[in-house]
């Protein structure tokens, strides 16, 4: 089963950056394996080993998204901080 992109929004906070938005949906992850710009913690809870990181990535479609970890079958930790 695909696991679902989350958009970005446009709620920019701080020093710009697009936070998670786990309401919208922009595209899914078919492809394996998948690649990660930047992870960040600290934002809407999804459970698991980080419950609150999701990390930015590119959906199949093309649309940038964020991904929430427990979606992620490998360890995030080696992800770089967004």
């Amino acid at each position: 089963m695909p696991q679902r992109v989350r958009r970005g929004g446009v709620r920019h906070i701080g020093n710009n950056h697009i936070y998670p938005d786990p309401t919208r949906v922009v595209g899914h992850m078919y492809s394996n394996p998948s690649w990660f710009y930047c992870k960040l913690d600290g934002q809407a809870w999804v459970g698991g080993p980080h419950p609150t990181r999701w990390a930015l990535t590119v959906a199949d479609n093309g649309k940038l998204g964020w991904m929430k970890d427990t979606a992620i079958y490998s360890e995030t930790d080696p992800i770089r901080n967004c």
